[in-house]
């Protein structure tokens, strides 16, 4: 991997790193991220191919399982190794923050490979899922509603008002000392 970074990847028999394509994406991936995010956290990552669950993937520090192998679902995975395996939040009321950011994550990725009007129209896409009247992200009370469309999307377009509001340069900084 990248900087020495030992990278495990653990897939099904039948597969080959090669049916993958976002695969070969990973280290440019952790590159991305490190200079958004500061230095991998951990001293390896292992990617573990799970078909338990019914898509996406889930985080713990150091090994991402994953039953979706898109791009956006890897980089939004690998994000968590920063935010949610590195760091936490304090409550569970912060679930927003905890998905919001990694799901940002994606859509920066999503710029850096297809352009400005793709993570524009990603953004525009959160917008019209949550619709007019959602509650913002500081109001979930429901342990049921925090993994819903407003935990991610209305996390990912708080924090790119943020990015707009102190600029590129100043929302990196922070989200590196975070």
């Amino acid at each position: 991997g990248p900087r020495g970074l030992s990278i495990d990847v653990a897939i099904p028999a039948d597969t080959t790193a090669g049916d993958i394509p976002s695969l070969d994406q990973v280290p440019d991936m952790l590159a991305f991220l490190r200079g958004r995010l500061g230095p991998f956290p951990f001293p390896s990552l292992g990617l573990t191919w799970v078909s338990l669950f019914g898509g996406g993937g889930d985080s713990t520090p150091g090994r991402i399982n994953l039953s979706d192998f898109a791009e956006v679902v890897v980089v939004h995975e690998l994000a968590h190794q920063w935010m949610g395996g590195s760091v936490g939040t304090a409550s569970t009321r912060d679930a927003w923050l905890r998905e919001g950011i990694p799901t940002y994550v994606e859509v920066l990725w999503t710029a850096r490979r297809g352009g400005k009007e793709a993570a524009r129209s990603m953004l525009e896409d959160f917008q019209s899922a949550l619709g007019p009247t959602t509650r913002p992200p500081l109001e979930v009370d429901d342990p049921s509603d925090r993994s819903d469309d407003v935990t991610f999307f209305r996390g990912a377009l708080v924090m790119h008002a943020l990015k707009v509001e102190v600029g590129e340069r100043g929302f990196f900084r922070a989200l590196r000392v975070f």
